[in-house]
């Protein structure tokens, strides 16, 4: 799977929105699945992808209760962002991950080609709409 990550906007709407991303080895409480998932056998609930070799590489630790009020405290965070990359990943819809913006809002998103509109929201939030990119 190539994916072509916007490090520094990535990192930026990372911090804004009081996630941290990192690329330690994780244990998962389940090794047999491929793909997305969220676990949280560490406290913490993290976005982990396992490839077709079963190595496990963390991509998202949500930290930040920023929008708890809202519904979406870091275990719901973790469970939706999850899910939807494994569907764009199922359904080869997880090339390039980009920022952009949808529906009048910023977004972290999937698309198809380098530079390319959004197609699929990972996530979103009106944080990004302060930082320059």
């Amino acid at each position: 799977m190539k994916l072509l990550f916007l490090t520094s906007v990535v990192t930026a709407g990372a911090i804004a929105l009081g996630i941290t991303t990192f690329s330690q080895s994780s244990q998962a409480q389940n090794t047999a699945a491929r793909g997305f998932y969220c676990d949280t056998s560490s406290g913490v609930p993290v976005t982990i992808y396992q490839n077709a070799q079963g190595t496990q590489e963390p991509w998202i630790r949500w930290v930040s209760n920023n929008f708890a009020s809202s519904g979406y405290n870091p275990q719901t965070r973790c469970q939706e962002v999850s899910g939807r990359l494994e569907t764009y990943r199922r359904n080869k819809q997880l090339k390039y991950i980009t920022v952009g913006m949808m529906n009048g809002q910023n977004v972290v998103c999937t698309a198809s080609q380098v530079n390319g509109r959004c197609e699929g929201l990972i996530f979103g939030s009106s944080v990004l709409s302060v930082l320059k990119y």
